[in-house]
């Protein structure tokens, strides 16, 4: 067997397994119902605004504490109760749920795998420490363009839904001062949703290009008499 297949033999398994050890553990308690009930609520509305719809089979809550929230190959979206209760708000939680199903609809984790194993194969042929740095350099630039992705998707799709675009930006702003007080519990979710100021500053100018575009959106009558936000995009459109 070749190296790419082991690989994506291999991570099959690991999802698999993970999946069932997951439901095995998954115990419905009330509040586990009641954020269950939450996430579908401000979640599932979204789905119609998807470019692929038909591709998100769901939302599920589990138990874990961490502050996390993934989509997985099976095009599900699993948020952890960590998750329900750090987001302050409907608002942000659909800052969430937008988010991974914009990783749904742009199968951003199917092209991830392919990607990383092209890499696999690119850092064999090219051999050695180079070729490691190779393929990693290509994983992460393509990892990069999908949190872009999904950002730029994700805040359209809760925006159309009516919810408040300007918690995007509020929402990581957090996460990045929770991450700045430390902890493990962070430390997966920002493996793969790094954040930073220049994210932060990405979102508030997403707020004026996208009323720009669509100035009947909901909210924009606000976003563009905030001037804090309209010199910031004066600023990013000259660099």
């Amino acid at each position: 067997m070749n190296m790419a297949k082991m690989i994506l033999t291999g991570l099959f398994v690991f999802l698999f397994i993970s999946s069932c050890a997951l439901a095995a553990e998954d115990k419905q308690t009330p509040e586990l119902e009641d954020a269950q009930k939450a996430a579908e609520k401000v979640c599932m509305p979204l789905k119609p605004l998807l470019e692929r719809p038909d591709k998100l089979q769901g939302i599920r809550v589990t138990k874990e504490n961490e502050i996390n929230a993934y989509a997985d190959m099976k095009n599900n979206i699993t948020i952890f109760m960590g998750m329900m209760n750090f987001v302050r708000d409907e608002n942000e939680l659909a800052v969430v749920c937008a988010h991974e199903m914009a990783h749904v609809s742009a199968q951003h984790i199917k092209r991830s795998i392919f990607n990383s194993v092209i890499s696999t194969i690119a850092s064999e042929a090219i051999g050695g420490t180079v070729g490691d740095i190779a393929g990693a350099a290509l994983s992460s630039k393509q990892s990069r363009k999908h949190e872009r992705e999904a950002d730029s998707r994700g805040l359209l799709y809760m925006w159309q839904a009516g919810f408040d675009p300007r918690a995007a930006w509020k929402f990581w702003e957090s996460l990045q001062q929770k991450y700045k007080q430390g902890g493990s519990a962070m430390e997966q979710y920002f493996g793969t949703h790094p954040v930073n100021n220049e994210r932060v500053e990405n979102f508030k100018v997403l707020l004026v290009r996208d009323c720009t575009t669509w100035p009947t959106l909901k909210y924009c009558d606000e976003i563009m008499a905030d001037q804090s936000l309209l010199d910031l995009y004066k600023q990013f459109e000259k660099r």
